[in-house]
């Protein structure tokens, strides 16, 4: 073991890994990193090196870290771009808190839904993944031009809706409200 006045540092270089010892009188502090392969190598090697070259090799290897989390979550965002009749096939029944029970069938780029109440329609919709089997729904009805955007986290069984019901008439609505979703046949297209 080499000696250096108060602080000694070795670099193990073993294969797949790397330690860092840094011995200190009376302390011992050994640093694995495996975040990234060595290329193949004698079984041991030994190398003495400095303080400041070990830290720029954990910033490096940070950086490194850091970079890769970041297209990772870039990644996951460009999930959220596509845009379109992304649930046809699918048909929920869900209850609102305070306004009742709908039926809803998406089929063609069309949200076709039957409210427990009578009320029957149907609108083109678009739909956004925006999570793993989440997903934010809007149409507008051409007729009196309702609007209405749904998120529906189909894992949970709950949505969130906010909407305009018959703009700019004395009959105007404006929806902002949740509920569960009760039965669901899901296809994710």
């Amino acid at each position: 073991m080499f000696k250096f006045n108060i602080l000694t540092v070795k670099l193990y270089l073993i294969k797949y890994s790397e330690h860092f010892e840094i011995q200190n009188p009376g302390y011992q502090i050994i640093y694995i990193f495996l975040l990234m392969p060595v290329p193949a190598m004698p079984e041991l090697v030994l190398v003495n090196t400095s303080i400041k070259q070990i830290k720029s090799q954990i910033m490096s290897r940070i950086l490194f870290f850091i970079c890769i989390l970041s297209l990772l979550s870039f990644s996951s965002i460009a999930q959220g771009t596509k845009v379109g009749p992304l649930l046809d096939g699918t048909s929920i029944d869900y209850v609102y808190e305070t306004i009742g029970g709908v039926h809803v069938e998406l089929s063609n780029g069309q949200f076709q839904w039957h409210w427990a109440t009578g009320n029957t329609g149907s609108a083109p919709y678009q739909a956004r993944k925006i999570g793993d089997k989440i997903y934010m729904i809007y149409f507008k009805v051409a007729g009196n031009s309702s609007f209405v955007t749904i998120i529906f986290n189909f894992d949970k069984k709950i949505f969130y809706t906010s909407g305009i019901i018959n703009p700019k008439t004395k009959n105007e609505q404006v929806l902002f409200e949740t509920g569960v979703i009760k039965q669901l046949t899901l296809k994710e297209n």
